[in-house]
C-alpha cells in the first residue's frame, strides 16, 4: 500500500504514518475482494482479552490463571482462583486444555519475552514499545465480526479490519463447570458428580501423550472483569458456578491427578461441531498453584525456628516471666499515595503475621517481635527493651511507626539508640529448622547484647 492508501486507512492522520507501515497484517485474498487483518486486532480480541489474561500472555505464563482445567471435548471443567472472573474461564479453558490454541498462546507470549530479551541485550533498558505478533487460536473456517475500512486497491476492492467484535469459532467444548477458589465452599466435595471421568478403556488408536510444561518464575496479577458483553464461542455453552475451598481444591487436584495417571486415550478428537480435527489436552493441572502453596506454607518457617530460640532462652535461669504470645495479623493499613493495602501488611495476598515474647532480663524488661518473611529472604528479631513493663501497646507502637509511619528499621533503630527508657533494634537469625546448641547459644548472647542491661 502506498501513503495514500494507508493515509485513508488511517483517516488522514499522517502523524501516525510511519508506524502504521510497521504493523504486522493478515491477508485474505478473495477472488473479489481482500481481508487485511492486523496482528494487533487478533491478539486484543482473543489474547489481551482481559487485564488478567494480558499480563499472563506478556509473562508467557498461563498457569496464573486456573489451578487445574479437565476437557474430554464436550463437558470441560475449570478450577480457577480468586482473582479469576467467570467470564474469562471459558477462553482460560480453551487455551489450557485445546492444543492448538495452547501451542498459540505460548508462540504469542514466547515472541514477546524473546523481544524484550533482545532489546534488553543490545541496548541495555527495556523496550518502550513492542511489536505485535499473534495468530488465530484455531486454524479452520469460522465467522467473525468485525469494525472495518472500506478502501480500493489496485482495482479490487479491500477491507482493513480495525477491531474484531465477535466470533463464533469452536470453543472446545459444550458444558463447563467453574469452580472458583473461596473461604466457604458451595459444594459437597465428597459428592461431586460433574466432574468428567477418563475411560480406563485402552483404545485401539493412540497418539503421544502430552508432557506438561515447567511454569514460568513471574508473577503477575491485577484482574478486571472483561467488557466485551457477547461472543458467540459461547452460544449454546452452558456455564455454571461453584465456589470451593481451599481445602477443596486440594481434593479435587488429588482427582485430576489420577485421571492424569489413568489418561491413556487417543487425544486426536475428531468429532466437533466443526467437523474438524482438534487436539484435546484431557487435563492440566498449574504447577504455579501447588508452587505458591508450598511458599505459603514455607513462610511461617521462621516461626517456628523462632520458637527454638524462645524455648532455648526462657530455660536460662536470668530469664524470668517468658511468655510467647499466638500469632496475630498485622492490621490492615491502606497506602496513601496507592490507595491500596501497605506492602508491608500481607504476604502472598493474605495478611501477614507476627509472634512475640516478653520477658524479664536483670532489672530490664524485654521484649520480642517476628515478622512473617518469605523463603528465602534474611529474617531478623526486633529485640525492644525498657526500664519499664513491656505490653502489646509497645509492639503496637513500633508497628505504627514501621507501617503507617512506612520507616525503615535502620531509621527506627538511629531514633533509639541514645535513648535511656526504650531501646530498638533487631538480630539477625538463622532460616534453617536444625538448630545447633551453638545457633542458640549464639542467638541468645547476641539478643542480650542489644537490650538496656
Amino acid at each position: 500500500m502506498d501513503e495514500m492508501e494507508i493515509g485513508k486507512v488511517l483517516g488522514w492522520k499522517r502523524k501516525y504514518l510511519e508506524k502504521a507501515k510497521k504493523i504486522r497484517c493478515f491477508i485474505f485474498e478473495q477472488e473479489d475482494y481482500n481481508i487485511i487483518i492486523p496482528h494487533y486486532a487478533i491478539a486484543i480480541y482473543y489474547y489481551y482479552r482481559t487485564t488478567a489474561m494480558r499480563e499472563a500472555i506478556l509473562n508467557c505464563n498461563l498457569e496464573n490463571l486456573y489451578i487445574a482445567a479437565h476437557n474430554d471435548g464436550y463437558d470441560a471443567s475449570i478450577v480457577i482462583p480468586k482473582y479469576v472472573t467467570k467470564a474469562e474461564a471459558p477462553f482460560i479453558c480453551r487455551f489450557a486444555t485445546v492444543e492448538e490454541a495452547h501451542k498459540k498462546f505460548e508462540d504469542t507470549g514466547k515472541f514477546i519475552l524473546n523481544y524484550v530479551h533482545h532489546i534488553k541485550n543490545k541496548s541495555g533498558q527495556y523496550p518502550k514499545t513492542m511489536p505485535i505478533k499473534a495468530k488465530f487460536p484455531m486454524e479452520y473456517v469460522f465467522l467473525i465480526d468485525a469494525k472495518v475500512h472500506e478502501f480500493m486497491h489496485k482495482g479490487k476492492r479491500s477491507y482493513f479490519v480495525h477491531e474484531l467484535v465477535n466470533d463464533d469459532s469452536d470453543i472446545g467444548f459444550k458444558t463447563l463447570q467453574v469452580l472458583r477458589e473461596h473461604k466457604q465452599s458451595s459444594i459437597d466435595i465428597d459428592s461431586l458428580n460433574k466432574l468428567p471421568t477418563v475411560p480406563r478403556e485402552i483404545p485401539g488408536k493412540m497418539t503421544e501423550v502430552l508432557k506438561v510444561e515447567g511454569a514460568s518464575k513471574r508473577k503477575q496479577h491485577r484482574t478486571v472483569s472483561t467488557k466485551r458483553s457477547q461472543c458467540n464461542s459461547l452460544a449454546g455453552v452452558s456455564i455454571s458456578e461453584d465456589m470451593v475451598t481451599a481445602e477443596g481444591i486440594d481434593t479435587l487436584l488429588k482427582i485430576y491427578k489420577e485421571e492424569v495417571n489413568d489418561e491413556v486415550t487417543d487425544q486426536n478428537l475428531t468429532e466437533s461441531s466443526k467437523n474438524t480435527e482438534k487436539k484435546i489436552r484431557k487435563t492440566r493441572i498449574s504447577s504455579e498453584y501447588e508452587k505458591k502453596q508450598k511458599e505459603k506454607k514455607e513462610y511461617t518457617h521462621n516461626f517456628d525456628e523462632f520458637h527454638q530460640y524462645s524455648n532455648y532462652l526462657k530455660q536460662q535461669p536470668d530469664i524470668k516471666n517468658f511468655t510467647v504470645s499466638p500469632n496475630k495479623n498485622m492490621e490492615k493499613v491502606i497506602d496513601i499515595y496507592t490507595d491500596r493495602e501497605h506492602h508491608k501488611c500481607y504476604v502472598e495476598g493474605r495478611s501477614r503475621q507476627y509472634i512475640t515474647a516478653i520477658f524479664q532480663y536483670k532489672t530490664i524488661y524485654v521484649g520480642l517481635l517476628e515478622l512473617e518473611n518469605k523463603t528465602g529472604t534474611a529474617t531478623s528479631t526486633w529485640v525492644i527493651s525498657s526500664i519499664n513493663p513491656i505490653y502489646q501497646s509497645v509492639f503496637g507502637k513500633f508497628l505504627y511507626h514501621f507501617v503507617d509511619e512506612d520507616k525503615k528499621i535502620n531509621d527506627m533503630k538511629e531514633e533509639h539508640k541514645n535513648n535511656m527508657q526504650i531501646r530498638f533494634s533487631t538480630k539477625n537469625h538463622e532460616r534453617t529448622e536444625n538448630l545447633t546448641e551453638k545457633d542458640l547459644a549464639k542467638w541468645m548472647v547476641g539478643v542480650l547484647g542489644k537490650t538496656l542491661a
